[in-house]
């Protein structure tokens, strides 16, 4: 439920770049970032695996940065942060 929240917040922001270099189907960014109990974003999101166009992960950090505040964890959440990974594959 809160990570479906999350993704939608995220894509609203997220903007494919023009002119991109398109890899294979499935090619994509993948961004870890930390969120707080309280929907801030914890340090700098990190790019764990690069897409064939750097570019991919730069939009993919800005919408990350762009989509705070993200909702507070749930009550039932026992840590104080979580560690979000997101997929960013453009759509050809």
């Amino acid at each position: 439920m809160w990570g479906g929240l999350v993704q939608r917040k995220v894509e609203k922001e997220w903007t494919i770049p023009e002119g991109i270099q398109l890899g294979p189907v499935d090619d994509g960014a993948l961004i870890a970032f930390w969120v707080d109990r309280g929907g801030q974003l914890i340090g700098e999101p990190e790019v764990v695996k690069q897409a064939v166009d750097p570019a991919v992960a730069t939009s993919a950090i800005r919408a990350i940065k762009s989509a705070v505040p993200y909702p507070a964890l749930p009550d039932s959440f026992g840590d104080a942060q979580v560690q979000v990974y997101y997929t960013f594959i453009p759509v050809r």
